[in-house]
């Protein structure tokens, strides 16, 4: 049990908690405390796969993306018009690129965050597992 917690039934509260605001959907239908906790669980799992492919991220530099676009708008087929387009969208896929990996630091925060939440979920489940679907007895 992670330390920020006095006690399990808080920690299980805490997550049943958290799985309302992340997927309020659970609860239009009738589910047990496990069935949220593993809604829970895939959730933030892929939040977490998400955030953590930032981690593996190694920018090759806008040098490659320019040079493929310079390519490109040298074909005598391209038209002024066509040019136009292709630069503002190159434009605005680089400016997305800068922007995240300015940010790459707190991506990677996140995904150990994640992963924190992810165990302490995991740790709930064997909880009721073990105790055939209830708590705190």
């Amino acid at each position: 049990m992670h330390a920020v917690f006095t006690s399990e039934e808080e920690m299980m509260n805490f997550y049943l908690i958290l799985n309302r605001f992340v997927n309020p959907t659970t609860y239009f239908v009738q589910r047990t405390d496990v069935e949220r906790l593993e809604n829970l669980r895939k959730t933030l799992g892929l939040f977490q796969r998400f955030t953590s492919l930032f981690s593996t991220y190694q920018s090759m530099g806008i040098k490659p993306l320019v040079e493929g676009f310079g390519l490109y708008m040298m074909q005598q087929t391209v038209s002024n018009k066509e040019r136009r387009l292709a630069a503002e969208h190159v434009a605005y896929q680089t400016r997305f690129l800068l922007d995240i990996t300015k940010d790459i630091d707190q991506a990677k925060a996140l995904s150990h965050v994640l992963a924190s939440h992810i165990q302490n979920v995991k740790y709930l489940l064997e909880k009721l597992e073990g105790k055939d679907g209830s708590f705190g007895e």
